[in-house]
């Protein structure tokens, strides 16, 4: 008898079976079920071997968004049954903390270092799941006779015109409301503009409901034989959307909870509707989920397939920090910390799965893969990282002791997010490999949760064990590590080695920014060396013929073969690169990877015309880069329409690009310069000074912005005078002050700009380097620094400058907090600094804290330094000496002059505070804090 017959003839008795079953003992039918089908070979159990699986995948659910997981806002009671009626996972990881990855190994069941796709894939990535390399899970479930579909997101190949990677090249067999444009950006009404596959929905039809709609019909038509559902939702992907219905009652809800009115931050906010835990449009697009899980189980039952039906439902990776509530777990997406791959999961397997049971044990996506070869009785030849869950379900044990993460987060800024893991047990290693060659963190999951305690430290038996397992199978899995050295990137000395060619550098129209494309190779070529010397004595070099019509950004750009470069914050490679110009001008590179990895531009500043000069870029993006962009004229004063900068076009020579570990250029022995003072405040400024959002627009606000006394004489600070800058309560969060100063110019990079700060509250603290206030040719951009350790107390701040120029303005932003100052602050608060300088040291100014500057001959004495009114000051003579008492604005209180060896201060009057003392004589200070309560 045909296979299919026969196991459809079963699938009609099993229901003639349960049908009497209702009327019937319960129990009895399925013994006599049993006892009929052992003796039909063929038969055996037909149905009960290969159990109807799917998969329900949210896009970017937090882990505290649903009632099992603690959430009393949100509500999805359906959600609720099936923890009711299934197992609870509460230690069930994502692949990686993006999308991408994460949907990746749940059809490959590999980790992401073995299937390669490490990052989510951005719009026209070259990377895409390959099927030549891969027997994805539903191939192997419709090799075991599985019928296999897919409802919804793929994103797992964005090249929409070829599509090598799409679901259907990886053996799906109906797929329905994949994305056929990229799919970031949320795109949740009718008519769909990512799915133009979706043609005959109705007006304002509500993506999810229609995605759940089409897996209802895949249930009924796939009814009679084995069916593998993934049924992946775009929701709820920011940016956040629901019926409008649905969002007022949502918002009713959080009025009712946090105040009238309260939730039309949620309207004004951002087109993220950002906001947590509390998040009515996020608490609307769960409500449209819970019923679509709920009319799927309603489908299993009226189709007697819900005791055969495993149903699983979670999330790719941990919610956006913008929207998402994550449980109190650290950080969020895009991190692997626990908030950002930790995910809700709740299996539903009815008599096969405990009823109502929470499971502990951690699991992760690339155990789908196994559990359901085991649950449908078949194998793969595909390599597995992943165990069967199976055993758990029953309340047993699986075999395994570590699960690994890898996230090389491609994207330029995001070196703090780069890491590798290990959880063996309670513990998590974190290998933060783009902060440092040994930057670890180690958290006892299990005790802290949240991930607030660094344990590295403490517990060094652990942290090593962790080290060594984690190395180990780093090596296994090819993840490049940390290396010392050189590597040629490419020295011209042969063909170029795939594709290369220039772009924005013909003439296009007068007002876009055209990625205007050489094809023909006219612009960049490999000649002769123009000029052989000792610095350059090669054969041949790069030819790039900048047109002066061109963009200013107009680049050359080659593939070369991939180089891993090993670079961190702290321990930065450098890129070298023999120039030849003929004018001075800023140059530009940008290295670009695979997987989203891609350098930040780099720029540099070419000193000399018509001669090789070594120019030195600083990388600190780790990464497996295989491509350079060259923009030798980086001069932004030449945006269309084009001005008459140039008389002509430009040759520019490039050879010999190489990365090492060494900042000095070839040629060279030191750097330009070792340290330059910008401003010390001990004598008037230089130029013009004021503030800017501290008051009215760009003003010489004199009052907000001064040189006074230094209140607090102690190391490192023990100058005469500071600059003091009142920041007020209803000025702007970003409000500064700024000043000029004799130009600087800077060549090599990076240089580290240190200022001595005072401040009464922690605050990240921000500067700016310009050349003018408005369009400046030289320009750092905003640095920020988040150091600060102390209040009230002098302590040296470093701010990483990797933009050549020249510069002779200043913008101090000492409480860059991007929130309303009003609601910080009770009062107007005085800010100081000083001894602004430039070196090429990225170490800060390190002092022991002390108050004594002074001669040990006058042996000061005062107390009480807490006091309701009087101060004892004692001395061991009698030579004058100058007493101040300040406020913490710099506002002097009080003057004395000392001149007996004991005399007692009187400030009953004083309001109740922190005040500082400060006695001294010609080219001698001391300071005492005194608190009058």
């Amino acid at each position: 008898m045909n296979r299919n017959l026969m196991t459809n003839f079963s699938l009609y008795l099993i229901k003639l079976l349960k049908w009497l079953n209702r009327i019937q003992v319960k129990g009895k039918i399925f013994i006599l079920a049993d006892l009929f089908f052992s003796f039909i070979p063929g038969f055996a159990n037909a149905q009960y071997e290969k159990p109807n699986i799917i998969l329900v995948l949210i896009d970017d659910l937090g882990y505290g968004e649903l009632a099992p997981y603690g959430n009393t806002f949100n509500e999805t009671p359906n959600i609720t049954n099936m923890v009711q009626d299934g197992m609870t996972f509460t230690n069930a990881y994502a692949s990686a903390p993006v999308c991408s990855p994460s949907r990746a190994s749940i059809h490959t069941g590999q980790y992401t270092a073995r299937h390669g796709i490490y990052d989510y894939l951005s719009e026209n990535s070259l990377n895409y799941l390959d099927p030549s390399k891969h027997v994805s899970l539903n191939e192997a479930l419709s090799n075991a006779g599985y019928y296999t579909g897919l409802i919804g997101k793929w994103h797992l190949d964005t090249d929409f015109e070829k599509n090598p990677g799409s679901a259907e090249t990886h053996g799906f067999d109906w797929v329905k409301g994949t994305e056929t444009k990229y799919i970031a950006g949320g795109d949740y009404f009718y008519p769909y503009d990512k799915i133009s596959t979706i043609t005959d929905g109705a007006d304002n039809e509500f993506l999810t409901d229609r995605l759940f709609s089409e897996a209802n019909k895949f249930i009924e038509n796939n009814k009679d034989h084995p069916f593998f559902l993934s049924l992946q939702l775009y929701s709820v992907h920011m940016t956040l959307d629901a019926p409008p219905n649905l969002v007022e009652k949502y918002k009713t809800k959080y009025d009712n909870k946090y105040g009238e009115g309260s939730s039309s931050y949620f309207d004004s906010s951002s087109p993220r509707h950002a906001g947590s835990p509390d998040n009515p449009y996020m608490a609307a697009m769960l409500e449209r989920i819970d019923e679509g899980v709920g009319s799927i189980r309603n489908k299993l039952n009226q189709l007697d397939l819900d005791e055969n039906t495993i149903l699983i439902l979670t999330s790719d990776n941990g919610g956006d920090q913008y929207v998402a509530n994550n449980g109190g777990l650290r950080a969020a997406k895009t991190w692997l910390y626990e908030g950002g791959i930790k995910v809700p999961l709740i299996v539903c397997y009815p008599g096969k799965c405990s009823q109502g049971s929470i499971n502990e044990t951690p699991v992760n996506f690339i155990d789908f893969y196994p559990t359901f070869l085991e649950l449908a009785n078949t194998t793969s030849s595909q390599t597995l990282d992943g165990v069967s869950l199976v055993p758990l379900f029953a309340n047993q044990n699986i075999d395994r002791d570590e699960l690994y993460w890898y996230y090389p987060a491609g994207a330029k800024t995001w070196n703090d997010r780069k890491a590798c893991v290990v959880r063996k047990g309670d513990y998590k290693l974190i290998y933060r490999f783009a902060l440092a060659p040994d930057y670890y963190e180690l958290y006892n999951l299990k005790d802290d949760p949240s991930e607030s305690l660094n344990l590295y430290k403490t517990e060094k038996t652990k942290a090593t064990e962790l080290v060594n397992i984690l190395d180990n199978w780093m090596s296994e899995m090819n993840i490049p590590k940390w290396e010392l050295g050189e590597d040629t990137i490419f020295d011209f000395e042969s063909e170029f080695f795939a594709d290369y060619g220039t772009r924005g550098n013909l003439i296009g129209p007068p007002n876009t920014a055209t990625n205007l494309e050489d094809t023909n190779h006219l612009y960049f070529q490999i000649v002769n060396n123009p000029s052989v010397e000792n610095l350059n004595d090669s054969q041949f070099a790069g030819k790039f013929t900048r047109v002066k019509t061109g963009y200013w950004w107009a680049l050359a750009w080659f593939q070369f073969d991939p180089v891993y470069i090993a670079a961190t914050e702290t321990t930065p490679k450098y890129i070298h690169a023999l120039i030849k110009k003929p004018i001075q001008s800023k140059v530009c590179i940008q290295l670009q990877g695979e997987n989203n990895v891609v350098s930040p531009e780099i720029i540099g500043l070419n000193t000399k015309e018509n001669e090789w000069e070594d120019l030195v870029f600083e990388i600190t993006n780790p990464g497996l880069y295989s491509v350079l962009q060259f923009k030798p004229d980086f001069e932004n004063s030449a945006n269309p329409p084009y001005p008459d900068r140039l008389s002509e076009n430009l040759e520019i020579f490039i050879d010999d690009i190489i990365v090492n570990d060494n900042p000095i250029p070839r040629g060279e022995k030191v750097n330009e310069f070792s340290e330059v003072t910008i401003q010390n405040f001990e004598s008037f400024f230089f130029n013009r000074w004021g503030t800017n959002g501290n008051g009215d627009g760009l003003t010489e606000d004199h009052e907000a912005f001064k040189i006074s006394p230094n209140i607090l004489v102690e190391k490192p600070n023990l100058s005469e005078n500071t600059a003091v800058f009142q920041r007020k309560m209803d000025g702007e969060w970003w409000a500064y002050a700024w000043f000029e100063f004799d130009t600087i110019k800077i060549t090599n990079v990076p240089v580290y700009l240190h200022a001595l700060i005072n401040k009464p509250l922690l605050s990240p603290v921000c500067v700016q380097l310009k050349d003018k206030h408005s369009s400046p040719t030289s320009n750092t951009g905003e640095i920020k620094n988040e150091n600060q350790k102390q209040i009230n107390h002098w302590e040296d701040l470093v701010f990483k400058i990797n933009t050549p120029g020249n510069y002779s303005y200043l913008e101090f932003k000492p409480d860059f907090v991007k929130t309303d100052p009003s609601e910080r602050l009770d009062t107007d608060i005085s800010i100081y600094f000083d001894e602004i300088l430039l070196n090429t040291n990225p170490t800060p100014r390190q002092f022991e804290l002390t108050t004594n500057h002074f001669s040990n001959s006058h042996n000061i004495k005062v107390f009480p330094s807490i006091t309701k009114g009087l101060i004892n000051i004692q001395r061991d003579n009698i030579d004058p000496m100058e007493l101040g008492i300040y406020d913490l604005n710099g506002s002097v209180l009080t003057k004395k002059i000392l001149k007996t060896e004991t005399y007692i201060l009187d400030i009953s009057n004083y309001n109740e505070g922190f005040y500082i003392m400060k006695i001294n004589s010609p080219g001698n200070y001391r300071t005492f804090k005194i608190i009058k309560i």
